[in-house]
């Protein structure tokens, strides 16, 4: 493809695809170790601290495990739990160049999916890279004019990278 938004896929796609024992791997698994010791910190605080945590379990019917909390909830609630824990106490990896935390939002994303769609470990290491991938590619194209106009990268970017980085775990077209 020739447009840039083939170029992106196509560069999306060779990063999803490296094998096992890759050192890419091996640096997304490092990054989801990061990830759940941030994200328990984070819930152990919230838990402590937040009464709006609790309204959102008790209005979430579902058989997805949180990250760092005995309750359940349906993918899209432990998705956004999962985040909020992640990131609430500031602690989880960043860019330095893209100014966002592609963590927070391609793992809590892909947390939910491997349990609830039962996918690979495989699966969820190439979604990791794919998503951080698609956020970080963007997060640094686009900065610093997000930052200057009022956006935080890992609010935009993030999205992007947990919606590639699921799309690919999933193994979507």
């Amino acid at each position: 493809m020739t447009n840039i938004s083939g170029l992106f896929v196509e560069r999306l796609m060779r990063v999803g695809r490296c094998a096992p024992g890759d050192p890419a791997m091996e640096r997304a698994k490092q990054c989801l170790l990061d990830y759940l010791g941030v994200a328990l910190a984070g819930a152990a605080a919230l838990k402590e601290k937040n009464t709006l945590l609790a309204e959102h379990l008790s209005a979430s019917q579902g058989s997805v495990p949180l990250v760092g909390l005995n309750s359940k909830a349906d993918v899209v609630t432990a998705a956004l739990i999962n985040g909020i824990s992640a990131h609430y106490l500031e602690l989880d990896d960043g860019s330095r160049y893209g100014m966002a935390h592609p963590g927070a939002p391609v793992i809590s994303a892909l947390l939910p999916l491997l349990y609830s769609e039962q996918l690979s470990g495989l699966s969820l290491v190439r979604g990791i890279l794919v998503g951080y991938e698609a956020c970080l590619l963007l997060a640094e194209a686009l900065q610093p004019d997000l930052k200057q106009r009022g956006y935080h990268a890992t609010g935009v970017c993030g999205t992007v990278g947990a919606a590639m980085g699921a799309a690919f775990a999933l193994d979507l077209p």
